[in-house]
């Protein structure tokens, strides 16, 4: 039996959201304003899931997805709407997760800061190798691959690159991973681009055996001069993690240099660096803007990386102490910070609760405090932590809109409340969003 459905809403992974006798269906492959024959194909106790049968109606945002792999792949889940609704939907999704989880009710959401042109956009991707020697990406929650020729939203230049190594991988004799028998020697592949185009090349393999890579890098060194390093990370583990902890430099420079602002960035191997570098200079900015720094200020920054924010940051501030678990993510962060010829950054090493404590100790106290977490959130003892030392102002950037909303109300709870809320659209076509809000310590 089918049914007409009119879609009203997305789920955070891109699935229509309409009512079939007063139940919620969710719907691949639509969107809000569509109307849709579908058939049912799952009952739960509170919803259905369902497949469209025939679009009866096509909503006025739907367009044709550009990229012929848009509706197999599971990189782009809103190719097939068009790009100033994606931005008005990303916006709809922060605000009704700051009310409906954050239980905020007087504020404003800022329009999503969007990009100009928003394609071939990516600096990094990792793609799984398939056992007959496909490149691609896997297709939503399943693990077969689509191979993909191009992919419209990675670098032109990783593109170029991901063609010849596609060829190289079949004409070489690597063991590939069976993921299902846990044999093998080749994973993924990952590389980045920086906005030079120089390009890091990353071969996951499960054990370290450079003898089996090194005919294949020698044929890539020769067939792209903007290589300028090949890595051989090694995995081991079974899941679905992509990179290992241990690197082997193969081929070049052990880093890639690239820019944010007026900085240079050291990217390693396992560097977190934001993948979009346009809407991240965005992103800082606003950051920096929300930060109301007039100079004379201590602030610290949480989960600081490689020390990206750390450095816009320290452009309008006293000092700044950046926190980071990771240590090579520190070890980077110091060297980015010489390069840059910064003097009012310090870098400290452990968890950001332990490493407050010890700064209060010493009588250091911020008038502000950013976190950039990861999709998690905060944890519970630094929310604590950071209630019971009281910043004037805590910017929080969340890659996660229900837990960035879950924090803001305990913060709200807790003597603070909430101010500026601005979304930016750091990866395009997809669900996903990044939001900067700003909390005040209520007088």
């Amino acid at each position: 039996m089918d049914y007409r459905v009119k879609i009203v809403d997305l789920t955070d992974s891109g699935e229509g959201i309409g009512h079939i006798d007063g139940m919620t269906v969710f719907v691949e492959g639509m969107i809000p304003g569509d109307l849709g024959r579908v058939v049912i194909t799952q009952k739960k106790r509170t919803y259905f899931l369902a497949v469209l049968e025939e679009l009866v109606e096509a909503s006025g945002h739907r367009i044709e997805a550009p990229c012929p792999y848009a509706a197999s792949c599971g990189g782009c889940q809103i190719q097939n709407i068009d790009y100033r609704e994606q931005l008005n939907i990303k916006k709809k999704i922060v605000a009704d997760a700051l009310q409906r989880i954050g239980h905020q009710q007087d504020f404003e959401v800022f329009d999503t800061l969007g990009m100009t042109g928003p394609y071939y956009y990516r600096n990094k991707s990792s793609f799984p190798v398939s056992m007959d020697r496909e490149l691609g990406y896997y297709k939503k929650r399943s693990h077969e691959l689509v191979a993909v020729e191009e992919c419209l939203i990675q670098g032109r230049a990783m593109n170029a690159l991901l063609k010849e190594i596609r060829v190289l991988i079949r004409e070489s004799r690597i063991p590939i991973y069976d993921e299902k028998r846990h044999k093998g020697l080749l994973r993924h592949v990952v590389i980045r681009e920086s906005r030079q185009e120089e390009l890091m090349v990353i071969f996951v393999l499960r054990k370290n055996k450079p003898e089996e890579l090194l005919p294949l890098v020698e044929k890539l060194k020769k067939s792209d001069s903007r290589v300028s390093s090949v890595y051989l990370n090694v995995n081991p583990s079974k899941g679905n993690r992509i990179l290992g902890y241990e690197n082997h430099l193969l081929y070049g420079k052990e880093v890639l240099m690239d820019t944010l602002g007026d900085f240079q960035f050291r990217i390693s191997p396992n560097s977190f660096f934001q993948v979009n570098p346009v809407q991240t200079e965005k992103l800082y900015e606003k950051v920096l803007e929300f930060s109301e720094l007039k100079g004379h200020e201590t602030v610290f920054d949480l989960y600081c990386g490689i020390g990206a924010i750390t450095h816009y940051l320290a452009k309008r501030a006293k000092k700044v102490y950046g926190i980071e678990i990771v240590g090579a993510a520190i070890d980077d962060a110091i060297l980015n910070t010489r390069e840059n010829q910064i003097h009012n950054i310090e870098y400290l090493l452990g968890r950001a609760e332990e490493e407050i404590d010890r700064l209060i100790n010493s009588r250091i106290r911020p008038e502000l405090v950013v976190v950039d977490p990861p999709r998690k959130g905060l944890e519970t003892k630094l929310i604590d932590k950071l209630i019971d030392i009281k910043p004037d102002r805590i910017i929080y950037v969340s890659c996660k809109p229900s837990t960035l909303a879950r924090d803001v109300r305990i913060f709200t709870q807790n003597g603070y409340t909430l101010g500026k809320v601005q979304p930016v659209d750091m990866f395009p076509h997809s669900m996903h969003v990044e939001t900067i809000v700003a909390l005040y310590k209520k007088d």
